[in-house]
């Protein structure tokens, strides 16, 4: 099954290691849970640009606080309705506080330390964040992704 959707686990190594969650504005999707930026591929879209848009609008991350990218690959999601896959990138910024503002659909966004993004993300994403941590832990990332550029 092709990736549908796209997303991005975001990271700030310094001062110490922080992973960003946010929370829905809207209730059907997710609105109360800590989750990762996630949403629908446009036309003409690479699954990690899609994935790095999706960290702009939802979490306010912008080019210029990007540290590194790279990809985490595809991973099955089942919704309320139906199962799709979400190709997810991991994006390592420079400093704990992102350039851009959050979208409306945002209703919070947060750093939180590894351990509590672990217990308190939304339980069918913590497969992503966990291969996001092993990966960042252990030094993997030598797939770096190049961004193509979209038209804004």
């Amino acid at each position: 099954m092709k990736a549908s959707k796209a997303g991005a686990v975001i990271f700030c190594a310094e001062p110490k290691p922080l992973i960003l969650l946010l929370k829905s504005s809207n209730p059907m999707f997710g609105g109360s849970a800590w989750q990762l930026p996630k949403g629908g591929i446009d036309p003409g879209e690479t699954p990690a640009n899609a994935g790095f848009r999706e960290a702009k609008e939802e979490a306010g991350l912008l080019e210029s606080d990007v540290k590194n990218i790279s990809n985490l690959g595809d991973f099955p999601m089942t919704g309320m309705t139906d199962t799709y896959v979400i190709h997810f990138i991991s994006v390592e910024t420079l400093k704990p506080k992102l350039s851009g503002q959050y979208h409306y659909e945002t209703g919070a966004t947060k750093w939180f330390t590894v351990e509590d993004a672990v217990k308190l993300i939304k339980k069918n994403q913590k497969p992503v964040l966990l291969k996001a941590i092993d990966r960042k832990s252990t030094r993997l990332n030598s797939s770096h992704v190049a961004l193509s550029r979209m038209p804004s």
